[in-house]
């Protein structure tokens, strides 16, 4: 783009209209480190089935560093008194507001716009890992919104999965079929049901 002999290489500033800030962020943080806040659905998947074990344990260890705060706190007002300890917990409880209003809660939607904007500047393997994510989370209220996705930014692998998963949920997915057809472009509705017709809907 600012390159290649475009209009925005001679511009000062250039205007991404279509893009939240948060998501240009996330885009400029890969480029520059080739990492993402984006977890890969092995982890999160491992993590879920981890979570009932690591509960129990994280509340253990959440109680334990409480009562080292107020260990802390405790010699803090001794020695500095009540007044200043309480700015500075202030202070700190500002800070981590901010560092967690910084990060980037990424659900269904943002990652769609992640993959809408790796396939607008050409960032294959972010798109590989967007399309990986939506991928482990397909269900049937969500795969013909999947498939319109992968079907206007040209991910097949996402595409292939998702029509995968309507032949083995056909019959859920005729029912949602009824009302979320709009969804769909006209062409990719013919698709489906071809691909649904000779299935059985008993």
């Amino acid at each position: 783009m600012l390159m290649g002999g475009f209009v925005e290489g001679g511009q000062t500033e250039i205007a991404l209209p279509d893009i939240s800030r948060d998501i240009f962020l996330l885009i400029v943080e890969y480029l520059f480190t080739g990492e993402i806040s984006l977890a890969t659905a092995e982890v999160e998947l491992k993590e879920g089935k981890e979570n009932e074990k690591g509960r129990e344990k994280e509340k253990e260890k959440e109680k334990e560093k409480e009562k080292e705060k107020e260990k802390e706190n405790e010699h803090e007002k001794e020695k500095k008194g009540e007044d200043n300890t309480s700015k500075r917990g202030g202070e700190g409880e500002s800070g981590d507001g901010e560092r967690g209003s910084k990060r980037l809660n990424l659900n269904a939607e943002n990652v769609v716009e992640i993959f809408a904007a790796s396939n607008r500047f050409d960032m294959p393997a972010l798109g590989r890992r967007c399309e990986r994510y939506l991928i482990a989370r397909l269900e049937v209220d969500n795969v013909l919104h999947c498939l319109s996705v992968a079907d206007s930014l040209m991910g097949l692998r996402l595409k292939s999965a998702c029509l995968t998963f309507i032949c083995l949920h056909h019959e859920d997915v005729r029912k949602v079929l009824r009302w979320q057809h709009a969804q769909l472009t006209s062409t990719l509705l013919e698709e489906v049901n071809v691909l649904l017709a000779p299935l059985s809907s008993s």
